[in-house]
């Protein structure tokens, strides 16, 4: 146990920078004079893939430990916002590892330390306290700087973890209304005698109204997890218009593994009424349009939906719901009616019904596209022929 808390107290001092230079060749490196801070600090700021050729204005993810966390965030937004899962993101990594323990932590009385079964001194010599002036730097200088140099849509989400969870927290009770959504992962709570638990549960309730906030912890023990249980009590018996809370314990994590998997189930969290459901799209046409329109509203962002629809399209398929397959097949070719996958997927629903003939019309009808590839006619010519062999193997 003593080694497990010497573990967790040198993280929350100095966080976890194991990453190099080269692995963050893609991202741009900013470094902001501020005044607030009297110092020059580091931004770690990654950019959508398709950033500079469109015109779209993004949400943005705002986090601590920049340099130590980016790169599993880019991946885990990676993927997520190429299944349709999350909107893709801009994210920027704010530097936290010059004076972790000073930038992170709130005020707090010395004794304090005392929950700790270690000494304290450590943390006493890292000079702590300074919450106040880094969440003034984020709000006055950080945040405008992203505004003013980059297309944003005007949702943001704040994500910290350890005493950047703690920070979280902080940033949430004293400022409600900087971020639109939190991800507090494995958060210092136990921090001076858990005042911040305290000030938490002290919230005007109408500060939370379409807030979402999601709360992860590993296996870390008594002093880490009992805050967490706290805190899932508390918020999940609240009733707040549009508020949305989560919170989810990873067996098998510890204090430093936990971050990864706490991003990831985080931004799933936060944007879980992002994506498309088949109990969406089953309800027809206008019931998907309005939820694009939903999206647009809370998060800012248009939302992609051919891709969407045919992943749920083939999700239809293989749940055996070939009706609403069909439907979705369809409804894509409405929308964009040179999209080859979509006449693949239909016909193959129609082929494996042995209704060749309407398979073999709906390859017709892929044909006649103008913008159809020389190599796509081949294979659709292809397929006819097959289905030609079929129909008449089946009429003999």
């Amino acid at each position: 146990m003593r080694h497990i808390c010497l573990v967790l107290l040198v993280f929350c001092l100095f966080g976890c920078d194991g990453f190099s230079e080269s692995n963050q060749a893609s991202t741009h490196i900013i470094e902001l004079q501020s005044s607030v801070l009297g110092e020059k600090r580091k931004l770690h700021l990654h950019l959508p893939k398709q950033y500079a050729e469109s015109q779209q204005k993004y949400p943005v993810l705002f986090m601590t430990d920049g340099r130590a966390n980016l790169q599993h965030t880019v991946a885990s937004v990676e993927f997520l916002s190429s299944q349709g899962l999350i909107p893709e993101l801009i994210i920027v990594g704010i530097e936290s590892n010059q004076n972790r323990t000073h930038n992170l932590t709130p005020t707090y009385r010395e004794d304090g330390f005392e929950v700790l079964p270690i000494d304290g001194a450590m943390l006493l010599s890292q000079d702590p306290g300074g919450a106040e002036a880094f969440l003034d730097f984020i709000a006055d200088e950080v945040k405008p700087y992203v505004q003013k140099h980059y297309r944003v849509s005007g949702y943001d989400v704040f994500a910290g973890h350890s005493f950047g969870g703690l920070f979280a927290v902080y940033s949430l009770v004293k400022q409600p209304d900087l971020f639109d959504a939190f991800i507090a992962i494995s958060p210092s709570l136990w921090w001076d005698h858990q005042a911040w638990l305290g000030h938490l549960k002290s919230i005007p309730l109408n500060k939370l109204t379409d807030k979402s906030i999601f709360f992860a912890v590993g296996e870390e023990g008594a002093l880490m997890e009992d805050p967490y249980e706290q805190v899932k009590l508390y918020l999940n018996n609240q009733s707040i218009d549009g508020f949305k809370f989560s919170a989810k314990r990873f067996l098998g994590e510890n204090h430093n593994s936990v971050v990864n998997q706490g991003m990831y189930f985080g931004l799933k969290s936060i944007f879980s009424d992002f994506a498309l459901t088949l109990a969406n799209t089953a309800q027809g046409e206008k019931k998907i349009l309005a939820h694009q329109k939903l999206v647009k509203g809370k998060y800012g962002v248009k939302q992609h939906l051919e891709s969407q629809l045919e992943a749920l399209a083939y999700d239809a398929l293989f749940e055996d719901k070939q009706q609403l397959s069909v439907s979705l097949f369809e409804l894509i070719l409405k929308r964009e009616p040179s999209t080859l996958s979509a006449y693949i997927g239909l016909a193959s629903i129609y082929a494996k019904q042995q209704n060749y003939k309407k398979a073999i019309s709906v390859y017709e009808r892929a044909l006649s596209q103008p913008k159809l590839a020389i190599g796509s006619r081949d294979q659709i010519n292809h397929h006819i022929a097959e289905l030609e062999a079929r129909l008449l193997k089946a009429n003999l």
